[in-house]
């Protein structure tokens, strides 16, 4: 059976990562469950950059093949803000993203989409791969 690494300490991604993931023939573990802790650093200017770090981490903390992710929220209005730099998100951009939900008609919808990127690393230290899963919008 396949051991495969969810790079996330989230328990609703692990909750979502199992119930697209189940198969018979791959056991999904999480970094408690193997007693890895470790916590990285979304230091990336992008979700793919994000998801790569944590894949390299957790690839080489666990020695398994780890599937890790980055995803964040993208208003149009906001120029896609928050997006990847949601943990420095500014008062300003707070304030910009309240006016301008404030100044919407019922007529008028101020689009964003849910932006996520996913990585797998099968050897710790190997450049992993990566790909974007389409934007869904709300």
């Amino acid at each position: 059976m396949l051991r495969l690494l969810m790079a996330t300490n989230n328990p609703g991604k692990v909750r979502e990562f199992r119930s697209l993931l189940s198969r018979d023939d791959l056991e999904l573990v999480t970094p408690a469950e193997i007693g890895l802790k470790l916590e990285v650093q979304e230091s990336g200017s992008s979700y793919a950059e994000n998801a790569v770090l944590k894949a390299l981490a957790f690839s080489k903390g666990s020695g398994l093949l780890t599937l890790a992710d980055d995803s964040g929220l993208e208003v149009d209005a906001l120029g896609g803000c928050p997006g990847c730099t949601r943990r420095v998100f500014w008062i300003s951009r707070v304030q910009a993203m309240l006016s301008a939900a404030s100044c919407c008609s019922s007529a008028c919808k101020v689009s964003c989409g849910l932006e996520c990127t996913i990585s797998l690393c099968d050897r710790p230290g190997q450049s992993p791969g990566r790909g974007p899963i389409q934007r869904r919008y709300m």
